[in-house]
């Protein structure tokens, strides 16, 4: 049997001013109530000091990290809060540098998150 799952409170959001300078690999700006988000990267990383050849040859099925199966979830952590689900969420100003490899940036709230971001980095030097 399938555990219904409790409705998310739906509040109004206003954003006066928001700015964000860089924002990548799968990552996002959330504003509002969501129920799930997921997002997921996985990236091999070639940094080359010689003319670059071995970034055209790579694949993620050559790397065991793209294929491991992930730690299982840590258990929640509860913390004191008080909500008030009927009152919208007013923000006047934000600024944000970076958002970035599967993270999120969120006015509001969120049910679940599960993200993954795996990444093989590689570096090729010259040899002295």
């Amino acid at each position: 049997m399938r555990k219904r799952q409790k409705a998310l409170n739906k509040r109004m959001v206003f954003v006066e001013d928001a700015e964000f300078i860089s924002v990548l690999i799968a990552s996002g700006i959330l504003i509002g109530d969501v129920h799930r988000v997921s997002p997921v990267s996985y990236v091999i990383a070639v940094q080359e000091e010689k003319p670059p050849l071995l970034a055209e040859r790579l694949s993620f099925e050559q790397f065991s990290v793209f294929s491991m199966e992930p730690s299982p979830p840590l258990e929640p952590v509860y913390v004191q809060s008080y909500s008030y689900h009927n009152q919208a969420i007013g923000i006047d100003s934000i600024r944000v540098i970076g958002v970035s490899t599967s993270s999120l940036f969120q006015i509001g709230g969120v049910d679940h998150v599960d993200t993954t971001s795996r990444i093989k980095h590689i570096r090729l030097l010259k040899e002295a």
